[in-house]
């Protein structure tokens, strides 16, 4: 049923998100690293209490690293983050692997999708196996660590996300 695979699969997806960019032209500008926000002071309105926990300890790791596997801020994965942004804001302890995360929480559509809900994504447009994860911030826009910027804040409808999108899940 579900791998003991952690997170995100190799660096494939940023070479795979660099030349989609390149085939439309290069249009690609690399995003300023974001300033780390005070935890709460950009959060959208009407985030319940739990799901602001989630997504404000998620934020305190802005600008981590991507590594493999890892877990601390020496480095992160994207279930990493999605582990360690429940378990210290809500008090939920999520399975390691991406694909495990989504078989935990019930499943929801993408326009059903509220702060603190988890996003997954595969490793082929249209298709593949789920090997991403991330979390809905509200706005269009999901935390998540990425293998070319590490844990960095991106709107929901790049191009990239966008087409390898899969499902969603709520936890909370």
């Amino acid at each position: 049923m579900a791998s003991a695979l952690a997170g995100c699969h190799s660096s494939r997806n940023a070479v795979e998100y660099d030349s989609i960019y390149a085939e439309r032209g290069g249009n690609r500008q690399k995003p300023d690293k974001p300033a780390r926000p005070r935890p709460g002071t950009d959060r959208p309105q009407n985030v319940s209490g739990t799901a602001a926990g989630v997504i404000d300890a998620a934020r305190d790791w802005l600008g981590a690293p991507y590594v493999y596997g890892g877990n601390s801020r020496r480095g992160t994965d994207c279930s990493g983050l999605t582990c360690m942004a429940y378990e210290k804001g809500a008090g939920i302890k999520l399975p390691r692997s991406s694909r495990e995360q989504a078989e935990y929480g019930s499943r929801i559509s993408r326009d059903e999708l509220r702060p603190g809900d988890l996003v997954f994504f595969t490793n082929k447009r249209g298709g593949g196996r789920i090997n991403h994860v991330a979390i809905y911030i509200g706005d269009n826009k999901i935390i998540h660590a990425t293998t070319s910027q590490g844990v960095v804040v991106t709107d929901l409808d790049d191009y990239y996300w966008r087409s390898h999108y899969f499902c969603s899940g709520r936890v909370l």
